[in-house]
């Protein structure tokens, strides 16, 4: 059912049942519409109060629904701060996380960014006022923070994905946009991702985003795959090569899966079938058991995955037959355009 909801605010379903649920989810995007700018007013006239910490803040987030490359923008972000010399601390929502299986992007940075403080609570600002009792740290990075409206930034970063800049430019749940456009005169830079997909939509979403925001530092970057490693032993690295012609499964539950599948096939790799679940999904046996009889079936060897997914799927690495290489695509991002201005704006930010 949630995957059919998001076929539908994506516009990949126009069956006549489709097209009179979109009315439907029309009318509630127009109360969410409404309740998003009365937030947003309430703290323009202080009404309700943003949170300053005494430690700059540098938030990166969207403006849609996922896919946008966020996370690995983070990373990107905290790495260049450790270079400096600066000890950053990142705050994270933890979207779906419980005692159990905690957040797949929290992991995904704990896992990457060595050394890091990565601190996970809904209640990001009290987490920072928590970690400044009893540690030190130069500068906050807020991952996910375009929405998070309680914390004063000292920088706002938006990642646009350029393969579904806007969606149907329709709010959510009609459409995939958390706010509305006229939001994004907020940010101070724009980090077009994933623009060696398509130049054409590259090219309008830059024009679109100089109207609505004129003054905010435009960047282009690509989501650069590097390596494969084995699922099960990440010390085992696979050149990219080796997908040369091969016949693949792939799996993902991120925000674009289908830029995942782009990328695979950029890589000459064969891709039999992609098995997409909505992002932020806990696996549950099912799935795995459903992924590896297609593969039984269809007589494939490898399957690929995300660097995201693969550190929700330990429970089930005895469900993936001998027979199968579970390899993970690592990615990272590297700015193409406007990277000497863009980390620049970011050691101001240290220095002010």
């Amino acid at each position: 059912m949630k995957m059919y909801l998001y076929n539908i605010m994506t516009d990949r379903l126009n069956t006549p049942i489709a097209k009179i649920l979109k009315g439907v989810l029309y009318f509630f995007s127009i109360l969410y519409g409404g309740i998003v700018r009365g937030i947003v007013f309430s703290y323009k006239i202080r009404l309700l109060r943003c949170c300053r910490l005494n430690t700059p803040v540098i938030s990166i987030g969207n403006i849609t629904l996922g896919g946008a490359g966020k996370t690995p923008l983070v990373e990107y972000v905290v790495r260049f701060l450790q270079e400096k010399g600066l000890k950053p601390a990142v705050l994270i929502r933890g979207y779906m996380a419980d005692e159990y299986n905690g957040s797949d992007e929290a992991k995904l940075l704990e896992s990457s960014l060595p050394g890091a403080a990565i601190l996970v609570g809904a209640n990001r600002a009290k987490c920072a006022q928590d970690f400044l009792a009893r540690n030190s740290a130069d500068v906050f990075v807020l991952d996910d923070g375009f929405q998070h409206w309680r914390i004063r930034r000292d920088l706002d970063i938006v990642a646009i994905n350029t393969t579904n800049p806007f969606g149907s430019q329709q709010l959510i749940p009609r459409g995939i946009l958390r706010e509305p456009l006229s939001s994004l005169k907020r940010a101070d830079i724009f980090i077009l991702t994933k623009t060696e997909i398509d130049s054409y939509i590259v090219e309008l979403t830059k024009s679109k985003l100089k109207i609505i925001n004129p003054h905010a530092l435009l960047v282009k970057a690509i989501h650069q795959p590097f390596c494969l490693v084995a699922l099960k032993n990440p010390k085992a690295v696979f050149d990219l090569t080796s997908l040369n012609g091969k016949a693949v499964c792939s799996f993902c539950s991120i925000g674009d899966p289908d830029s995942f599948v782009k990328t695979l096939s950029f890589l000459n790799a064969e891709v039999k079938h992609n098995f997409a679940f909505l992002d932020h999904h806990r696996y549950q046996r099912v799935d795995i058991e459903k992924i590896v009889d297609f593969c039984r079936r269809q007589q494939i060897a490898t399957v690929i995955t995300t660097q995201k997914d693969a550190v929700k799927l330990q429970p089930f690495w005895e469900l993936f037959a001998d027979s199968l290489t579970v390899l993970v695509l690592k990615i990272k991002i590297e700015i193409i355009e406007g990277k000497e201005d863009f980390l620049n704006k970011i050691l101001n930010v240290c220095r002010d």
